[in-house]
């Protein structure tokens, strides 16, 4: 569940503020929930430079709201310390439209996202997670089609050894209001 709420706003720029929650919904006895409810307030931006580039960008914190033990994957047993933890995270992405009619539009698009770690543990290792920083990058494209309708392919991968994924394609469809 969700609330976002727009400081800013013209043709040109917007800076939102969104609040994003989340609830327990599966076993995290069973690996399948992480047994705490979470929240990731987050700042959003939005800039047009000229008629055809973009720049979005994103910042902000996942927090959980206590959480467990958990049981340790290498030993059985509950581990002392908690695997919830806080993240901080950032993003940028730039787009530039190289085709722009009524009906169609399409501009590549660079992604850079990354993920600080200030708490918590690794899962599957007795390990604490904490300042891990972990950074990707993503390349893909936005097709536009019809006014409201958009869709996002895209491939990313990790700049750092630490990573949550080595290889990753989204393929994201978004209906604007």
């Amino acid at each position: 569940a969700g609330l976002k709420f727009t400081f800013l706003a013209s043709s040109k720029h917007y800076l939102t503020a969104q609040l994003t929650s989340y609830f327990p919904s599966g076993s995290a006895l069973h690996g399948l929930g992480t047994n705490h409810y979470s929240i990731e307030p987050a700042l959003l931006y939005y800039q047009r430079f000229g008629q055809k580039f973009e720049l979005e960008g994103e910042l902000g914190g996942w927090l959980p709201i206590g959480g467990s033990a958990g049981v340790s994957t290498t030993l059985g047993v509950p581990s002392p310390q908690g695997f919830a933890g806080n993240i901080f995270f950032y993003g940028i992405g730039p787009s530039y439209r190289l085709i722009d009619r009524d009906q169609f539009k399409l501009a590549p698009v660079i992604e850079l996202v990354g993920w600080n770690v200030t708490g918590g543990q690794e899962t599957g290792a007795p390990l604490n997670a904490s300042g891990t920083n972990i950074v990707n990058l993503k390349l893909g494209a936005r097709m536009a089609f019809h006014a409201r309708n958009s869709v996002y392919v895209g491939y990313g991968f990790p700049l750092t050894s630490a990573d949550w994924y080595n290889n990753i394609l989204r393929v994201e469809y978004r209906y604007s209001f």
